[in-house]
């Protein structure tokens, strides 16, 4: 595994009821001052519930953070509900638990409420994201008869006069569910949805390359070494 890059995490943070103050939000000029120093270009988008009119989410996309004076990060959303704070940027894990407590301490300032950042979470999950080069070919993934299977017969039907057809696969991706056997997420009523576990060929990149998108529910360093166990069992 070589040449990391376009490293994305996606945290979710689910937090106890009222926790997090989102009725003083939507307060006037409260998402200004809580979500200013993210210079959003789409920025307090409002989802409501169709029937009742209802506020459910805010959402805001296209950002950046600054995690000093010298080094400025992207970020990609931020969604907030009653209870949830989801969100993805192009960073290191540290620097993911650092933006979430600074949004949590931008809220608390716009609202006048402190939001606790560790005490108050019910359940936290990460999905992490990046391109990398690995050491096997992504046919490798698939049994050799399925390979013949969409080279022969499969090509042969998917023919047509006027082009020549190749036939070749495109992405693996597993589903990966949970079933929830902690007491107290049944109590306040979590459940975590199902995850994916992505590897695909990376776009307008040749094959021979050996470049992939990559997902999984894990941190940064758990998908590393997924990934390196995932080339030795193709050696």
């Amino acid at each position: 595994m070589k040449d990391i890059s376009n490293l994305t995490i996606e945290r979710t943070f689910i937090l106890r009821q009222d926790s997090i103050p989102f009725s003083g939000l939507l307060a006037p000029g409260a998402i200004e001052r809580a979500f200013q120093p993210f210079r959003f270009g789409v920025a307090g988008t409002v989802i409501q519930e169709p029937s009742s009119g209802k506020i459910l989410e805010l959402h805001m996309a296209n950002g950046t953070f600054d995690v000093d004076t010298e080094k400025t990060l992207i970020v990609g959303k931020l969604d907030i509900s009653e209870r949830k704070i989801h969100f993805t940027i192009s960073s290191t894990l540290e620097e993911s638990e650092k933006f979430y407590r600074v949004v949590l301490d931008s809220i608390g300032r716009a609202t006048q409420t402190p939001v606790s950042p560790e005490a108050d979470i019910l359940v936290s999950t990460i999905q992490t994201s990046c391109v990398v080069t690995l050491d096997c070919s992504f046919e490798a993934f698939f049994s050799p008869r399925f390979i013949s299977f969409l080279q022969g017969r499969a090509q042969q039907f998917l023919s047509i006069s006027m082009a020549d057809v190749n036939v070749r696969p495109f992405k693996f991706s597993a589903d990966v569910s949970y079933a929830v056997k902690d007491e107290s997420l049944h109590k306040h009523k979590i459940m975590i949805s199902n995850k994916l576990l992505v590897i695909e060929p990376r776009v307008n990149t040749p094959s021979e390359e050996k470049r992939f998108f990559t997902s999984s529910p894990c941190d940064p360093e758990t998908h590393f070494t997924l990934l390196r166990a995932l080339e030795d069992s193709m050696r």
